[in-house]
């Protein structure tokens, strides 16, 4: 019997893009995927190691988000959501055992 799940390790960017997806459309958060996993979802075959998203959190999402992606699976700085926030800027949520960035 073959299992469903796949290791940390073996993480890919569409399952870790899924699963950003389901925490966003949880909490009500909107988003749109942008960069090369949309380019690739138009045709036009990219390498990439990460994952672009547009979103708009708030910060009420933070301890949210803080919560969903947790060490020592995930690196994810709650000084770099704020200043996301504050500048309009951006953050990383990082996969490390897989090394893929969202």
């Amino acid at each position: 019997m073959e299992s469903s799940v796949v290791s940390a390790a073996e993480l890919n960017p569409f399952q870790l893009l899924q699963r950003v997806a389901a925490f966003l459309e949880t909490h009500g958060i909107a988003y749109r995927v942008v960069g090369s996993l949309a380019s690739m979802a138009y045709g036009e075959p990219r390498f990439t190691n990460d994952i672009d998203i547009l979103v708009d959190v708030r910060l009420e999402h933070r301890d949210l988000l803080m919560a969903a992606f947790p060490p020592p699976d995930h690196y994810l700085a709650e000084s770099a959501i704020r200043s996301a926030i504050e500048r309009h800027g951006q953050f990383n949520i990082i996969h490390i055992p897989s090394g893929l960035v969202s």
